[in-house]
Parts: structure tokens; sequence; C-alpha cells
């Protein structure tokens, strides 16, 4: 998990350092996109999501692993908050 964390904190320091990541704290972020990322890879294992059918009942719903992995890019792009740095 360490060298994991390390090598995602070093690449958002590397891209904060060059202004392509808005980010203010590398380690932090890395530890938010590895969290977020977990749950998201369940979701994909299982494949089934939870909602409401009506007040108090739950039934399933069928989510596609390419869904989970387009939703996790996007997050992460959104989290590491691209500058117009990143155009250079």
């Amino acid at each position: 998990m360490g060298a994991c964390l390390g090598s995602l904190e070093r690449l958002l320091a590397a891209g904060a350092a060059a202004d392509v990541f808005a980010i203010d704290d590398p380690a932090f972020t890395a530890n938010r996109l590895y969290t977020q990322v977990l749950g998201s890879m369940h979701l994909a294992r299982v494949g089934v999501g939870v909602r409401e059918a009506a007040p108090g009942v739950a039934e399933t719903f069928e989510i596609a692993p390419e869904r989970v992995r387009d939703a996790c890019i996007e997050d992460a792009l959104a989290l590491a908050r691209i500058t117009a740095g990143a155009s250079n």
C-alpha cells in the first residue's frame, strides 16, 4: 500500500510543481484517490448497485465495469484539478 501511495504522491507532487495540478497536499490527495478507487473497484467487481424502489424498499440495478472505470478517471481528474499549465 505504501508503494502505491508513494508513487501516486510523487506523481501528484511533480504535477503540482509543474503547475499542472492545483493541489496543496499531494499525500492527502493520494490517500483520497486511493480510498475512492477502493470503493469503486468493489462496485465494479460486484457489478450491482442499490437504490430505493419505494420508501424503505431497496432494489438492485446492474452497473457495467466500464462505467465505473470511466467514473474513476473523471473523479481522479477532478480531484487533481487540472490547470491551464497542462496544455504547455
